[in-house]
């Protein structure tokens, strides 16, 4: 019976050969397993009123600032590798300012300012940095 695609499979050798090694490589592989369940799951939504921080099971944050401007900060590049969230205000009043957590930046800049009603930035993560696409 074939293996279906995508399916990794390891021998002897690729195993690490130290035993204190192996709670490290089974990290690595569990996290691989746990982004790709969660990017094949439904991609959710949810609307904010006050600062906040987008989880890894956001994908789309609608932003009013009808009560006045606040942050939606975006996760660590280097936890959110690969992922891709958007960002949308709602509302006719307030700015969104969209920011990179610690020494991140989102296309070289510390924060994205969401100024006017239906503006939205979508961002990806390349384990470093944030990019708008």
């Amino acid at each position: 019976m074939p293996l279906p695609n995508g399916t990794t499979v390891y021998n002897k050798r690729s195993l690490p050969a130290k035993p204190d090694e192996l709670p490290s490589f089974l990290g690595r592989e569990l996290n691989i397993v746990d982004r790709a369940i969660k990017d094949v799951s439904v991609r959710s939504s949810r609307t904010v009123t006050a600062d906040t921080t987008v989880t890894l099971d956001d994908y789309l944050v609608c932003a009013d600032a009808t009560a006045g401007a606040f942050a939606v900060t975006l996760p660590t590049a280097r936890i959110a590798s690969g992922r891709t969230f958007q960002v949308k205000r709602t509302s006719a009043a307030g700015t969104v300012t969209v920011t990179a957590a610690g020494t991140n930046t989102i296309d070289g800049a510390a924060t994205f300012a969401l100024t006017v009603q239906y503006q939205s930035v979508t961002v990806q993560s390349d384990g470093t940095e944030w990019w708008v696409l």
